[in-house]
């Protein structure tokens, strides 16, 4: 999949996030968001719980009890 070290160290790099990112439609353990719309945006939560009910066009989660609210 890539280097072993970077594979290795990234739960913890995403779980040191300290500014969490504000989307309407998403809330709770959400980690990062990139893309300038919701064609091409992606939305990265975290193990806690979270809320996933707008537009992206991938949403990846870490886990946790998550509610998802769009189709």
């Amino acid at each position: 999949m890539g280097e072993q070290a970077f594979v290795k160290t990234l739960a913890k790099r995403l779980g040191d996030v300290k500014e969490r990112p504000k989307l309407e439609g998403f809330s709770g353990d959400l980690r990062a968001v990139v893309g300038k719309g919701p064609a091409d945006r992606v939305v990265l939560g975290g193990k806690g719980k979270g809320k996933y009910g707008g537009p992206a066009a991938l949403v990846i989660d870490l886990g946790g009890n998550n509610q998802y609210t769009r189709a």
